[in-house]
């Protein structure tokens, strides 16, 4: 076999594997930067997707979103998936603690995570990922974003960061909840100044 046709078999092979690594979509549980765009937003939201496995033990369920087995609209609360597993930390550009903390649970199917699911609910919005595409430690996919005004599409991309980190799940809610608490107690600092927002 000639040294031509060598290389060739070399860059074909290179080939179909960049291919299946992009469209494996079987594991994309990770941790993610991850930014959102909804149109109805206006501005990308910029936060961390961790898409898990290990349950977090939460006993306030107030953070975590309801999603429904296999999907669909919430008719029946003992099919919802409130083991949550997962998460969606908003941060902000003036500081180090998370804006927001969601939790949720995921579900492995054979060919990837169960879709729908949501990944925000404040009760006045919600945010649902429809569908998602892995492409090497990259990620992307499409959004549905309800509030009272109706419904609208968007999209999610990420960058991995590594495996999933349940722990950082976990220490960003208790943040989050930490400084919620203290807002609403009229927390001072130890100077008697009102705590930093």
């Amino acid at each position: 076999m000639s040294l031509d046709r060598i290389a060739r078999a070399l860059v074909s092979l290179l080939l179909l594997a960049t291919v299946s690594a992009c469209t494996n979509a079987t594991d994309v549980r990770g941790t993610y930067d991850v930014e959102l765009r909804v149109r109805e937003i206006g501005v990308p939201i910029h936060g961390t997707l961790v898409l898990g496995a290990r349950s977090l033990d939460v006993s306030d369920p107030t953070w975590i979103v309801r999603n429904k087995l296999g999907g669909g609209a919430i008719d029946d609360e003992d099919d919802l998936l409130l083991d949550a597993n997962s998460c969606l930390v908003l941060t902000s550009t003036r500081s180090d603690a998370p804006r927001v903390v969601m939790l949720f649970e995921v579900r492995s199917r054979s060919d990837g995570i169960e879709l729908p699911f949501g990944i925000f609910d404040s009760g006045k919005e919600r945010i649902e990922v429809t569908q998602l595409r892995l492409f090497a430690n990259a990620l992307s996919g499409d959004l549905v974003y309800t509030d009272a005004n109706g419904t609208g599409e968007g999209r999610l991309y990420g960058d991995r960061k590594g495996e999933p980190d349940a722990d950082a799940c976990l220490l960003a809610h208790a943040a989050f909840v930490e400084a919620i608490e203290n807002e609403a107690a009229g927390a001072t600092t130890p100077s008697g100044d009102p705590a930093p927002r």
